[in-house]
């Protein structure tokens, strides 16, 4: 699991995200005014992806077919071609206290279930966390790692780049901690 800041790249934040979004790696964006909301749909779409890969992992290794595409539904911002994507945001979605402790717990236990069952596999996972200062992705993490095993994951804080990170790509900040042994 990764932990980063936003850094200005020359483009607005909509503007990055709409050029770096992928089927392979999407942008989800989650709406962060309610506490227990945004904290129940990080773990929901964490949850979504864990089950996702094990499942086309599991297809994909008895006949070797195709990997099917990601089942994201475009933002306003794409459907419309406006590049304010943060400023589409539902910002009055929330969520009862009680509702909220009773699905986190569930949702952590999925998760846990999904993270051995992986691990069993030997599927690695690596899930960055990236957004503004105070944007609460310390709150979504601890979160989600706490319902894994401790022995299982590293957390890796990147600060604002060096001069030597600026040098390469913005991506290289995660790669160059990736595990090389697979």
């Amino acid at each position: 699991m990764k932990n980063a800041s936003v850094r200005s790249s020359g483009a607005t934040g909509g503007e990055a995200i709409r050029r770096t979004s992928t089927n392979a790696a999407p942008w989800h964006i989650v709406e962060g005014v309610d506490t227990h909301y945004r904290n129940f749909m990080v773990g929901t779409l964490i949850h979504d992806a864990l089950r996702e890969g094990m499942d086309r992992a599991a297809r994909s290794r008895p006949r070797g077919t195709a990997v099917r595409r990601s089942r994201r539904t475009p933002t306003k911002a794409e459907t419309t071609g406006k590049a304010a994507v943060l400023g589409s945001l539902d910002m009055t979605q929330s969520i009862e206290k009680k509702l909220f402790r009773y699905t986190l717990e569930k949702q952590q236990c999925r998760v846990n279930e999904l993270e051995r069952r992986a691990r069993e596999r030997g599927i690695s996972t690596v899930a960055v966390f990236e957004g503004w200062d105070a944007a609460w992705k310390g709150g979504a993490l601890r979160r989600v790692t706490g319902a894994l095993d401790a022995r299982d994951f590293h957390v890796r804080p990147i600060a604002a780049p060096t001069d030597e990170e600026r040098a390469h790509h913005y991506l290289w900040l995660f790669w160059r901690h990736l595990s090389r042994a697979g």
